[in-house]
């Protein structure tokens, strides 16, 4: 922030990748205040597995001194389902930041499979 000007605007797009059943749409709704059905008791929320991607998008602003950066978030919530890994380096396609969502008492058998190797190891196409 220290070398912008006063007033400045910034697109970002982050990838929340992970295993399926991990709470990847749990993260992304909370980070960008999604409102969704049994927010206040999500036990009561059928599970609903993401197809592909889902994008939220939100706003957020970053203050230095006198400085600030309004920063647009595309938060991309990428299904952990092994059937999409063939579109996942297009998904990544200009991403700057990754969440990585696991849960150890659901995922522990995927944990080699999440150690980047699948969804970062081939170029983008």
């Amino acid at each position: 922030v220290q070398n912008f000007p006063n007033s400045m605007s910034v697109e970002v797009k982050v990838l929340v990748i992970g295993p399926t059943r991990s709470g990847k749409t749990s993260v992304a709704n909370f980070i960008s205040e999604a409102i969704i059905p049994n927010a206040d008791n999500p036990s009561l929320a059928p599970y609903k597995p993401t197809v592909g991607c889902r994008i939220l998008e939100c706003e957020r602003s970053v203050k230095k001194g006198s400085a600030s950066v309004n920063v647009s978030v595309e938060l991309w919530d990428i299904s952990g389902d092994r059937k999409y890994e063939d579109t996942w380096p297009a998904i990544r396609h200009n991403g700057i930041g990754l969440i990585f969502v696991y849960d150890g008492e659901k995922n522990a058998e995927d944990l080699d499979f999440w150690q980047f190797k699948s969804f970062l190891s081939s170029p983008p196409r």
